[in-house]
């Protein structure tokens, strides 16, 4: 049996013309007049064969080519000459559903939903030309499981960061972040990797996560984000010519149950990348020059050298004891209040 098979609409079809004359459309003859009407196929008759012969129940060629005739003879396929090949190819009746319900009436709405419209790529043009976020970021809180970005050197802009932190509410929600390390940045935009404002923005949220990437490979699939594995907005655009934002947008959709070929390649590539990345982790440098304890400290070192600078030289004047005492008496709070929290664990 084929992996390949027939969409529910496109069974209920079959079954439909079976039922309303079973002599005429047999198994076989149904299912290549619902795949020529669902499908619009229009090939040369040996591809088309091939084609068709990919499906359950016309797994024999010469089954299929018998049905074949039988539908051109009933005229509900017939054969139009390409005028790029010469060649003639075989499609549906433009006229098939009015034929169909002259013959069996107003079910032929069964055949109709066969055609399924899938609007599975959309393109947006120039990526800078056209505010395209709005709708996406309307995609996007609407995910329920993950939301996978990647990015070369953006920063977190406010309307983005506002929209993430939204959906980083939902906890059942997890967003990964991909953004390149200082070397690539350097290289293809002349800036620092913009890892730490990222972390300074969602530090607090533990279903976020940033890691670093170390190879090129990372910037192929920049800048783009997934959502649940059905929603792919990503950027197609040179990577040593321009920037994300002078490509072009692309959306792809899985839809009906379907599983789009992009989609999966690049979950496959996100997730090679992901794997190699560095997990990111705050600067220790950073971190430490940050706290307060840390401020006070340096401040409350050079009053005192000050105070000593002065005193050996001109005798003391009563405002760097009073800083001094301040910083001091900052430092002593630090201390407590980190001596009850640990109290309290």
């Amino acid at each position: 049996m084929s992996a390949i098979y027939y969409s529910e609409n496109e069974i209920k079809a079959m079954e439909w013309l079976m039922r309303e004359s079973p002599t005429y459309f047999t198994r076989e003859v149904s299912a290549i007049l619902v795949l020529m009407y669902a499908r619009e196929s229009c090939m040369v008759r040996e591809s088309l064969t091939a084609f068709l012969s990919n499906y359950p129940y016309l797994n024999n060629r010469q089954c299929v080519s018998d049905s074949l005739n039988i539908l051109l003879e009933k005229d509900y396929l017939v054969q139009q000459r390409d005028i790029g090949t010469g060649f003639y190819k075989i499609k549906i009746n433009d006229n098939i559903i009015q034929m169909l319900k002259t013959s069996y009436g107003q079910n032929v709405s069964l055949l109709e939903q066969s055609r399924e419209k899938l609007e599975c790529i959309k393109t947006f043009g120039k990526t800078n030309s056209n505010d395209n976020s709005s709708l996406f970021y309307k995609r996007m809180q609407q995910a329920q499981s993950e939301i996978s970005i990647v990015y070369i050197a953006t920063e977190p802009y406010i309307s983005t960061v506002s929209v993430l932190k939204s959906i980083l509410m939902n906890v059942n929600v997890k967003i990964k972040l991909l953004v390149a390390n200082d070397e690539i940045c350097r290289r293809l935009r002349g800036v620092n990797s913009p890892a730490q404002k990222w972390y300074e923005e969602f530090k607090e949220f533990k279903n976020f996560e940033i890691r670093v990437y170390n190879s090129i490979e990372g910037t192929q699939i920049a800048t783009s984000t997934l959502v649940d594995q059905k929603v792919l907005r990503m950027t197609v655009f040179d990577i040593m010519k321009q920037r994300t934002a002078d490509g072009y947008m692309l959306e792809i959709v899985n839809m009906m149950g379907y599983e789009m070929n992009l989609i999966q390649i690049y979950c496959e590539k996100f997730n090679k990348i992901w794997q190699e990345a560095d997990i990111y982790k705050e600067n220790r440098i950073i971190r430490l020059i940050k706290k307060p304890l840390f401020i006070n400290f340096v401040i409350c070192i050079f009053c005192f050298g000050l105070y000593l600078f002065i005193l050996k030289n001109t005798g003391s004047p009563i405002i760097i004891p009073i800083i001094f005492g301040f910083f001091l008496e900052k430092i002593m709070e630090s201390v407590l209040l980190k001596i009850k929290e640990l109290r309290r664990r």
